[in-house]
């Protein structure tokens, strides 16, 4: 017995180290962020923007209210940046905007009301920029922020409640109001605020022109009326505004040609229809995504149905991307997302139901990419198509999984399930928070309520997001582990 315990123990020692051998590390490529959930409605963010080397995100730990978090990056532990609203009251940080180093965004400290917050991620560093509305609680309750160039706009109440167009350098001295556009209390309904280069468009009421296209550039005599493009007081109601390079587009009714698409320079000589078809036959859809040189948008010309189109730059009248749905009948097409050089849509060709199609902006090179459902996919909110690393991710329900996140590179082979978060053939129904360079940031609802995830973008089999493990794989050193246990075995024979 005094020779054989050692050579089990000797035996049993390579055998592990054998089993080590075969047990590769698996590093996560998806996780929930850790440290965050509080029960069944979980933290539930909604919103994040990176900062320096942080991931800022609001979110409820259920201690401190919703306030303002920070994680340095996937698998770790995020940090309370500031609680705002002390206490377990929720500050409710939200409608994120980075300018320069800082971050802005609403929220409300129980004390001023909401007003324009911002922060360098820091405890230190996290600051109300002004009190717009002086009023014991009540808050100017800004909205809308959009950064260009180098100013803040926003949209905030004045103490009659008149709601308009403010920005901000990040002082307070800074923070003003830009133009009463519609003086009084009634405000100027300003909507669809985007930024081309270093001033903004928007949608607004001046109580005069009805709601038509608005401009700022940061200044007072800057902020004015593009052009009245329905005279009489009717306005053209602009909407789904699209920047695209110099110039932005959008829906608009003139009263005369109808529901069409507009572009504008912010001049009004500059301001003109883009695509307009025969009055009393088109029908539009709000989704249009500008790209590569290229504006795809959903038309029905009264010949082939509601259809995929696109405008290309230079030229001066749109082209029919591809009667998807052949005929009269429509394919109704939208989520319009650019990845590179392609973009994908979801279109239903009255053969295979709605799914996920891709075009290079050529008849040829439009085609559906994957049958991700027979019979047709239900695809989530277009909000959360986005573009990441090359490949377009989305949410999809395949009739399996639930509602989860997928991604694709617009093959059949190269369209997957890259999330199930739940687990289960529930929905997590994940909405994108950020997208940068490496990791996709978004928010999935499992048992433990809605919490931020993330991924790198590699497909994991792990419905849970594991932070580490062991998988079953060949090291190079295995070859090498065997010549002991070889070594041994002769020399006990």
């Amino acid at each position: 017995m005094t020779r054989r315990i050692p050579f089990i123990g000797r035996l049993c020692s390579l055998l592990l180290a054998m089993l080590c051998a075969f047990c590769v590390p698996s590093f996560a490529e998806t996780g929930v962020v850790r440290g965050m959930a509080v029960g069944l409605h979980g933290s539930a963010p909604l919103a994040m923007a990176a900062l320096g080397d942080r991931f800022l995100f609001d979110a409820d730990d259920g201690t401190f209210g919703k306030e303002l978090w920070a994680t340095k990056g996937p698998g770790e532990i995020p940090l309370l940046v500031a609680d705002i609203n002390s206490g377990g009251g929720s500050s409710n940080p939200g409608c994120f905007a980075v300018l320069g180093d800082r971050l802005y965004f609403a929220a409300n400290d129980g004390v001023h009301g909401g007003e324009l917050w911002s922060s360098d991620g820091t405890q230190a560093g996290t600051r109300m920029v002004a009190d717009l509305l002086t009023v014991a609680g009540e808050g100017a309750a800004p909205a809308k922020l959009v950064a260009a160039g180098n100013t803040l706009f926003f949209e905030a109440s004045d103490p009659s409640g008149d709601r308009e167009l403010w920005k901000s350098d990040g002082t307070a001295e800074g923070t003003t109001l830009l133009r009463d556009i519609r003086p009084g209390q009634t405000g100027s309904r300003i909507s669809s605020i985007v930024s081309v280069g270093e001033r903004v468009f928007f949608s607004a009421d001046d109580g005069i022109h009805g709601i038509e296209l608005w401009t700022s550039d940061g200044t007072t005599e800057g902020t004015r009326l593009v052009r009245d493009i329905r005279r009489g007081g009717g306005g053209a109601m602009p909407s789904s505004l699209v920047a695209g390079p110099g110039e932005v587009f959008f829906l608009a009714d003139d009263g005369v040609s109808g529901r069409a698409i507009w572009r504008s320079d912010g001049t009004r000589s500059g301001t003109r229809i883009a695509v307009a078809f025969a009055q009393g036959t088109l029908r539009w859809t709000s989704d249009m995504a500008y790209g590569n040189g290229m504006l795809a948008f959903a038309a029905d010309d009264g010949v082939h149905g509601l259809e995929p189109w696109i405008l290309r730059d230079g030229d001066d009248a749109p082209s029919l991307l591809s009667d998807v749905a052949a005929g009269l009948a429509s394919s109704a097409p939208s989520c319009f997302t650019f990845v590179g050089d392609r973009f994908f849509f979801q279109a239903d060709d009255a053969l295979h139901g709605t799914q996920l199609w891709v075009s290079d902006g050529t008849e040829s090179g439009t085609t559906m990419v994957a049958e991700i459902r027979a019979g047709g996919t239900l695809f989530g909110s277009a909000a959360s198509f986005a573009a990441f690393g090359g490949r377009l991710v989305f949410p999809a329900d395949d009739g399996k999984n639930g509602m989860e996140l997928w991604i694709s590179d617009g093959t059949a082979e190269g369209t997957m399930l890259l999330v199930d978060a739940d687990g289960s053939p529930a929905s997590s129904r994940p909405s994108i928070l950020y997208v940068g360079t490496d990791t996709l940031w978004f928010r999935a609802e499992t048992g433990r309520g809605s919490e931020p995830w993330w991924t790198d973008g590699r497909a994991t089999a792990a419905p849970q997001g594991k932070s580490g493990g062991c998988a079953v794989g060949l090291s190079p050193l295995l070859p090498a582990l065997f010549l002991p246990l070889i070594a041994v075995l002769r020399k006990r024979r």
